[in-house]
């Protein structure tokens, strides 16, 4: 583009759209956790394969919603109060799938920072990682990724490398090492949590439906709302290299949870909470200017039409 979209809209434009949600944010995050119960009860109690299948499907979309939340309280969003946003961030998003708040916040922010630069951006070298190619896609290299995901190799690559990156930064002085709280949350969420399903006589189904979607349904589903974000390995300004995404309520749900659909408008503003994302863009597109660039970068599939996510990310040779 020959305009560039930064800069069209003032930072000091932005006040109305920078408040906080603390009582949605506390009323989601309730019906996630009694989601994810309901569907290890009902899984439990129905013992039959095709239901648990489907339970496990949809806790993998519940598992996504939570690491989307990983996402707002790394920029401070989820509850006003910073204290509560870091602890109760890293208790309920982070720790419940393993992880640590502090980890993500600095792999995001490098992310937001050098995004596109192959050697700089910690999303593309995990990416690089896991052994996928970050341009010149093919039908049959998209299908085998998209096997890889299901079946839990990316899962295992996408960890093994995570956990060294993590592990050299603390030692750099880059992340600041868990406390006595974050490892304690952790360990809740590893031996409570089991111990308490162990006692209600359902441990075997949560470790079906909790346990095996995160390493499968969840991280698939995480690999492909990261995936679809930007154009691959361009190195121009991200608001050149960022999309939206305007995808069926379905598709929407499982891939892109809580406006996270709005990339473009996140990365050009992060201090916009994920509330205010899409009352935010409704009004940006009254700039005549704003919406005509946006929707350059808006995508409605991902992998068939001109304006999918493949076609815009990846032209064919």
């Amino acid at each position: 583009m020959s305009q560039t979209i930064k800069g069209i809209i003032k930072p000091s434009e932005l006040a109305p759209f920078i408040k906080s949600a603390n009582i949605l944010n506390a009323l989601i995050t309730s019906f996630l956790y009694l989601s994810a119960f309901g569907l290890i009860y009902f899984a439990h109690k129905m013992s039959s394969l095709p239901v648990t299948i489907i339970c496990m499907l949809i806790m993998g979309a519940v598992q996504h919603t939570i690491a989307t939340y990983i996402h707002e309280a790394a920029h401070g969003h989820v509850f006003s109060n910073k204290n509560l946003n870091e602890k109760l961030g890293h208790f309920f998003f982070a720790a419940p799938l393993f992880s640590y708040l502090e980890d993500y916040r600095y792999f995001h922010w490098e992310h937001h920072r050098h995004t596109g630069k192959v050697d700089k951006d910690p999303e593309l070298q995990l990416y690089r990682s896991m052994g996928i190619k970050t341009e010149g896609f093919t039908s049959s290299q998209i299908a085998l990724i998209f096997v890889k995901s299901v079946i839990g190799v990316h899962a295992i690559k996408g960890l093994i490398f995570l956990n060294k990156f993590y592990m050299t930064k603390r030692k750099e002085g880059h992340i600041k090492r868990p406390g006595l709280f974050e490892h304690s949350c952790v360990a809740f969420w590893l031996i409570a949590v089991p111990a308490l399903m162990w006692k209600l006589n359902m441990l075997g189904t949560y470790l079906i439906v909790w346990i095996v979607p995160m390493y499968t349904v969840f991280t698939t589903l995480l690999l492909w709302h990261g995936f679809g974000e930007h154009i691959r390995e361009k190195e121009s300004c991200l608001c050149e290299n960022t999309f939206t995404h305007r995808f069926n309520l379905l598709t929407t749900l499982f891939l892109y949870p809580i406006n996270s659909s709005l990339h473009l408008e996140h990365h050009l503003y992060p201090q916009l909470p994920w509330h205010s994302l899409k009352r935010f863009r409704n009004w940006a597109e009254e700039n005549t200017e704003y919406k005509k660039l946006a929707n350059q970068l808006a995508a409605d599939s991902y992998f068939t039409g001109e304006k999918s996510i493949v076609s815009m990310s990846f032209p064919k040779q």
